[in-house]
């Protein structure tokens, strides 16, 4: 390779392309920083970080130091831990469950069936409901007293019953697991909604029937 002027013969397309939208080393910069992918002679691709330092000697000729570091492995895992987030988003999103994640009191994200579930198209077309309104008076009570707790750094059960109110009016039992997940990088709270209003509908017309059948049984 002695002797060999760039653009390198091994080189892949994209980095002639982004060595060419570059400063060359005759421009006169003092010290250049890139990560490259280059290819090995069999084919095989590989990245570097390369620092290339331009020395001009007393007599005018400019000589460049190049430092490499082959990262290949970090872009493989940094590859790897992209490919594992989306595929986690997608299955959050397409989770037949309701998530919701939210920082502090904020939501930023809400799956499609937590959407559904409310009855809204978007997250912006639920935010813009106030929260008062999206909750029974009795679930409101709930969610503040919980809140509270959480500011004053009290343990919190997490698992809980909530009743909401759809866009329509009509009101939907849930209930909540609440737990820590890693999002963008950050700690924030997953909530985790599951539909019981036919489970409980289906528990108060068993209740009744018990004490229809007891108070037949004293008559």
């Amino acid at each position: 390779v002695v002797g060999l002027k760039y653009p390198y013969p091994w080189w892949p397309t994209e980095t002639r392309e982004q060595f060419a939208s570059e400063d060359s080393p005759e421009s006169g910069i003092d010290l250049h920083r890139h990560e490259r992918c280059y290819r090995k002679k069999n084919g095989e691709p590989f990245w570097i970080v390369t620092s290339i330092r331009n020395i001009r000697a007393k007599d005018g000729l400019l000589s460049l130091v190049s430092n490499w570091l082959d990262i290949t492995e970090r872009k493989r895992m940094e590859e790897t831990l992209s490919e594992s987030e989306e595929n986690f988003r997608n299955s959050v999103e397409n989770s037949p469950v309701g998530i919701q994640i939210i920082s502090g009191p904020e939501s930023f994200y809400a799956n499609r069936a937590l959407l559904e579930l409310y009855g809204y198209s978007t997250i912006d077309e639920l935010r813009a409901v106030p929260r008062e309104q999206r909750f029974t008076p009795e679930s409101y009570d709930l969610w503040a007293d919980r809140r509270a707790k959480e500011l004053r750094g009290e343990s919190l059960p997490e698992i809980y019953e909530i009743s909401i109110v759809r866009k329509d009016g009509t009101v939907r039992t849930a209930e909540v697991y609440v737990k820590d997940v890693i999002w963008n990088g950050k700690k924030q709270s997953q909530l985790l909604y599951f539909d019981i209003t036919e489970r409980k509908a289906a528990e108060e017309r068993a209740r009744d029937a018990e004490v229809l059948q007891e108070y037949d049984r004293l008559r």
